[in-house]
């Protein structure tokens, strides 16, 4: 998690420089003050970015330079002690059977849309996967100023009867 000194420094560059501020985010998650609170800049600079485990960052590290979506590669000895083979298995999306529903942002740099494609065709064996892009980035869902656009499809979904409806994207 961020430390004192670390939120008082994000707040302050956003109180002085809010236009810079305003770029910064928007290079780094695909922030829009068309959507997003740019008020609340200063604000959500002073709590993100949160924090992480060294163990999920290594994790996210070696999904990148394998290319692949596979659980946390050990080293040959701790694979074979954990998983029976020398290599980490990759998760088979495909056997999800629970609804999912897909909330994904045209504007999100932190997501590469070739990741998305990814899960998307590893989903498509499954008949419960719905998804829609919508103009948001990174922070849109959580910091937005305005969440009709996507509001109405989210409860839509909550609402959901069990006779099998499908929403309508």
């Amino acid at each position: 998690p961020s430390n004192f000194r670390e939120s008082e420094m994000g707040h302050l560059f956003c109180s002085l420089f809010a236009k810079e501020c305003g770029n910064f985010l928007k290079f780094l998650v695909g922030a829009d003050p068309t959507y997003d609170n740019a008020k609340q800049f200063g604000l959500i600079l002073e709590h993100e970015p949160g924090g992480t485990s060294v163990m999920n960052a290594m994790h996210w590290r070696q999904q990148v330079l394998s290319a692949r979506f596979c659980k946390y590669d050990h080293g040959t000895e701790e694979n074979i002690r954990q998983y029976g083979q020398p290599s980490p298995p990759d998760y088979n999306v495909g056997n999800i059977n629970v609804p999912v529903y897909l909330f994904l942002g045209k504007e999100d740099s932190l997501v590469d849309t070739r990741d998305t494609q990814t899960l998307l065709d590893n989903l498509k064996g499954s008949p419960h996967v719905q998804y829609k892009y919508y103009p948001a980035g990174h922070i849109t869902y959580i910091w937005s100023q305005n969440i009709s656009f996507y509001f109405q499809d989210l409860l839509d979904i909550i609402s959901e009867k069990d006779d099998g409806t499908k929403l309508q994207y």
